[in-house]
């Protein structure tokens, strides 16, 4: 059997972090839209399931 795992990373930035601004700019640039919307919405769904 294999069981599926799912990781969950949010992460706030501020403003005076440039470098690791745009670290996470260049990772979100290498996904699709369309997977950045899937990974959006999945996150607003797991945040319901914590509360």
């Amino acid at each position: 059997q294999t069981e599926e795992t799912t990781t969950e990373v949010s992460i706030a930035v501020k403003l005076e972090s440039t470098e690791l601004a745009q670290q996470i700019n260049d990772a979100l640039a290498t996904i699709s839209q369309e997977t950045r919307e899937q990974y959006m919405n999945e996150a607003i769904v797991s945040q319901g399931d914590n509360q």
